[in-house]
């Protein structure tokens, strides 16, 4: 249910395409975009926006809402499940199902209800509202003060409930010092479970085992000799993709999030019947292949932005160049992370906007609303 390839998976256009779709900040390179739904507007079914701020005010999706921007504040009502990734995102309304999001600063308001659970990864998550299912955290600082109707799980730097949180299960948590592990009495129902992780680093390379080392570095290669050959191949191809990267941020991650979701899904889907069989197995094969190439893609926009490269030979030089620097980000704690879900999901994205130029050049995504 994407957009990749127009004549063999149909379901794609209808997803990121079609009716009833999305408001998109694909254009106006410079300008601020902003894409709202006041409260007087009822949008039925999927909802799509991407910008350098998107905003959904007091009106009502009912459908699922997928948002990628700079800044993300959900006020109204959501009647499915809300699924987010940006620098800063705020959610104030009301939420049917399960919300995912993933940025800098992550923000459940007081006012805010979740109907389902909530997966959350950021830099600062800060849970207040209801949530009644369980709630998986990742990333570096979270504060809990609402209500949780099942169980915390968290990982990272540090977690505290504060007085008037509550959790109706357990709470575990890992984190790399149990004095940032601060639960304050009476606001955990069920048990406590606070890990320390202190990982050894005798025998290791750069923090890693000698065998994910090795890995890493033979993956690494592999990324280059792909790059290299890619490039002499179809030069124009792999710069446009890195290009697209570079000029719409925001939309490669919003189609990345997309197709990462729910190309499994389609592909299960159509391999669920004897004639979708064959057509099934093939966009799984291409969705591996893709997700491989994501990985490259980062180091291909690195190499662009920092070494200008002018001819095919340059170009090949700045885009290892690129994926070295890329790869060694990877062995940064946090860091690392957030380095290969980014290259993931904006080089996916960067990958199916380029296909769909190719392929399917009479369609025309909505223009932002400035």
């Amino acid at each position: 249910m994407k957009r990749v390839l127009r004549m063999l998976l149909p379901t794609a256009l209808v997803l990121l395409t079609a009716g009833g779709c999305n408001e998109s900040g694909n254009g106006n390179d410079g300008a601020e975009r902003r894409v709202v739904l006041s409260a007087e507007e009822v949008h039925e079914g999927w909802f799509f926006a991407s910008g350098d701020q998107v905003m959904i005010l007091d009106g009502t999706v009912n459908g699922d809402v997928l948002a990628a921007g700079g800044k993300i504040s959900i006020n109204g009502t959501v009647t499915d499940d809300l699924r987010a990734a940006g620098g800063n995102i705020e959610c104030n309304g009301s939420v049917g199902k399960n919300v995912s999001i993933a940025g800098g600063s992550l923000q459940v308001t007081k006012d805010a209800e979740i109907g389902g659970g909530l997966l959350a990864a950021g830099g600062e998550i800060h849970l207040g509202g209801s949530v009644q299912h369980d709630v998986m955290v990742t990333g570096g600082e979270a504060q809990l003060s609402g209500l949780v109707g099942g169980n915390v799980k968290f990982s990272g730097g540090g977690i505290a409930t504060i007085h008037g949180a509550r959790i109706q299960g357990g709470l575990q948590a890992v984190v790399a010092n149990a004095d940032r592990a601060q639960i304050d009495p009476g606001t955990v129902d069920g048990t406590v479970e606070i890990t320390v992780t202190k990982p050894d680093t005798r025998g290791f390379i750069l923090g890693l085992s000698p065998i994910r080392f090795w890995l890493k570095l033979i993956w690494a290669l592999s990324l280059i000799v792909s790059a290299i050959v890619l490039i002499l191949l179809t030069p124009a191809t792999v710069g446009n993709a890195g290009q697209t990267v570079w000029l719409h941020p925001w939309w490669c991650l919003l189609l990345g999030f997309a197709g990462f979701l729910l190309t499994p899904i389609a592909a299960v889907a159509l391999c669920a019947t004897f004639i979708g069989l064959p057509l099934g197995l093939f966009l799984l094969t291409l969705y591996f292949w893709f997700l491989y190439l994501s990985q490259m893609i980062l180091g291909v926009v690195v190499g662009q932005r920092v070494f200008m490269p002018g001819s095919t030979g340059r170009f090949i030089l700045a885009a290892v160049a690129g994926i070295i620097l890329v790869q060694v980000l990877t062995f940064v704690p946090y860091l690392g992370v957030l380095v290969i879900v980014a290259g993931l999901l904006l080089g996916l994205g960067s990958i199916m906007e380029v296909l769909r130029r190719r392929l399917g050049p009479d369609v025309k995504m909505s223009p932002p609303i400035v």
